[in-house]
């Protein structure tokens, strides 16, 4: 299990997170790839991002960073579908 310990909390104890409403990327001076990640911060309305951060990664990173989602993806995907509502 991985230790979120270091992870940003708020006031009660749980993690933040931000939803992604955007990405670009680019290749950067020919050997690294750089992409920029926008997402909404608390009370914005789902429309416009109001936040962003810019990453460079080096090839290898940017294998394994995909590696990462596809496996979680997949792990997510594989869950069972919830039948409804349980009285």
């Amino acid at each position: 299990m991985p230790d979120f310990k270091d992870w940003t909390h708020d006031r009660e104890g749980n993690i933040e997170v931000r939803p992604l409403v955007g990405y670009a990327t680019m290749i950067a001076a020919e050997t690294a790839i750089a992409f920029r990640l926008q997402f909404l911060q608390p009370g914005d309305q789902f429309e416009t991002p109001s936040g962003s951060v810019q990453l460079i990664v080096t090839p290898p990173q940017a294998r394994e960073l995909a590696r990462a989602l596809q496996n979680a993806a997949e792990k997510i995907e594989k869950q069972p579908v919830p039948s409804g509502p349980k009285n």
